[in-house]
């Protein structure tokens, strides 16, 4: 039997959960781009995948010594290239009726690890940046906290980015998908 939303005791007591984010994510650009706002760019982030790599379980782990000699234990498996897909919803028109900077900011960004328009390539010291990710339990407390150190954007650089259209009142949805090849998360303490 399928109970209906009315007749639902949680629907009755409205105690369904209020969950404004589980996560938060703050972007330090690159230290070549200066003046960046980037509470502008925090606030803009629609969705994060692919931090699954943190919430990872034991499991049994094969081991290969050489031909025929092979030992299994459990473990957990660490890949230490955490690859993460972010989707923004940047807002075109600022409060003076110009674009935002969000959009210039994250151009720049890209820009600096390959430039279409130039061909021209940079050095990974000059176009890494730090990403990090505070995910909320639904309790509002905070689950973990990790620090994604050296990213990059990946071969499809920022998807969406040429079709914007900065005349245009409607906010431009971008995706990228971002390399990041040191990384670490810090849990909070369970009491």
């Amino acid at each position: 039997m399928i109970q209906t939303y009315q007749a639902s005791k949680v629907a009755g007591e409205m105690s369904e959960p209020i969950i404004p984010s589980l996560y938060e994510v703050t972007i330090i650009p690159p230290a070549s781009l200066v003046a960046l706002d980037v509470q502008l760019l925090k606030d803009e982030i629609k969705s994060v995948s692919g931090l699954d790599a943190f919430e990872k379980v034991p499991a049994l782990i094969s081991q290969t010594f050489g031909p025929g000699t092979r030992r299994l234990f459990p473990g957990v498996q660490v890949d230490n290239v955490i690859n993460m897909n972010m989707t923004f919803n940047v807002n075109l028109r600022g409060d003076d009726g110009t674009h935002a900077t969000n959009l210039i900011t994250l151009k720049r960004m890209k820009d600096l690890q390959f430039n279409r328009a130039t061909g021209k390539r940079g050095l990974k010291r000059n176009c890494v940046w730090t990403t990090i990710v505070t995910r909320f339990n639904k309790d509002g407390g905070i689950w973990y906290v990790a620090t994604l150190e050296n990213c990059m954007f990946g071969e499809g650089g920022i998807t969406g980015l040429d079709e914007v259209n900065i005349e245009s009142d409607d906010a431009a949805v971008l995706s990228c998908e971002i390399f990041s090849d040191k990384n670490y998360a810090e849990y909070a303490a369970t009491v």
